[in-house]
């Protein structure tokens, strides 16, 4: 199945942008997809080989969401290979443009049960979560 991708400019060095990406003290900050939505959990074993879980929950408890996978390729401040639990592949790209900008890109293989639309709008505003965040960052 065709990836999809969503993409970001972020006005941050490269430098910033990855950590706020990789470090589990910031996932928790910027993972979500609605201010409705907590991450209570986040780890990330940062190599290849290494394990990651986000976990994103509703704040009332209704619903929850675990993003989790092993790392199979990571070239630091520059792109890291994932294949989800579900066997799904994630690409995560970081591309630095100048001193203080930064492009990150996303592609992932899509699930079956929601369109392919909806899981673009949902990582789109994950994404403008994590740019507002980086941002905010010095």
């Amino acid at each position: 199945m065709e990836t999809i991708k969503s993409e970001v400019m972020l006005l941050a060095p490269l430098k910033r942008v990855w950590d706020c990406f990789a470090d589990p003290k910031h996932i928790s900050k910027w993972f979500f997809a609605t201010h409705s939505y907590k991450v209570p959990k986040a780890v990330n074993d940062l190599r290849e080989g290494g394990k990651f879980n986000y976990t994103m929950e509703a704040k009332d408890g209704s619903f929850g969401y675990q993003f989790s996978g092993t790392i199979q390729e990571l070239r630091e401040l520059e792109k890291i290979l994932s294949r989800l639990d579900d066997g799904r592949s994630v690409e995560f790209h970081f591309v630095k443009i100048d001193d203080g900008t930064t492009k990150f890109t996303m592609l992932f293989e899509p699930e079956t049960k929601n369109t392919r639309e909806t899981q673009k709008r949902f990582w789109d505003v994950v994404l403008n979560n994590f740019e507002k965040y980086v941002e905010k960052q010095k």
